[in-house]
């Protein structure tokens, strides 16, 4: 099989906060990916923050309303398809329609538009306009 590079992918669930665990362990996925990361935790409500660049450049400096959250899930990006814009940096936001109605947020290993939700034809609430295609 020959060797393929793909974004690092990382959730956790826990009782306790998860912030520094999400942080760790998306340092420890860097090698996955170097053009964007990104996390949402939930404490409520999803809260996300992601950027271009390295995660200790790009998930650095946290409100308070992050160091809650007892769920989360984060992203590391290698580009294999689409450009490399923010429109790529993952944790995605989607909207949830039929009740309970509400907020998702998911992360691709692939092509964000890989994403389900994105198959169904949603739009991304958290970049406003459709992701980058190949």
């Amino acid at each position: 099989m020959p060797l393929r590079e793909a974004c690092g992918v990382l959730g956790i669930a826990s009782k306790s906060p998860i912030l520094d665990l999400m942080t760790v362990g998306l340092r420890a996925l860097q090698h996955r990916g170097q053009e964007s990361a990104g996390i949402t935790v939930y404490d409520g409500e999803h809260l996300t923050q992601k950027g271009m660049g390295l995660v200790s450049e790009v998930l650095n400096d946290f409100g308070d309303e992050f160091t809650n959250g007892l769920t989360g899930i984060g992203h590391v990006r290698y580009s294999t398809a689409g450009g490399s814009s923010m429109k790529n940096a993952q944790p995605i936001m989607f909207p949830i329609v039929s009740p309970p109605s509400g907020q998702s947020a998911s992360a691709s290993g692939g092509h964000p538009g890989a994403l389900p939700a994105a198959a169904c034809g949603m739009v991304p609430s958290s970049v406003g306009g459709p992701i980058d295609g190949p």
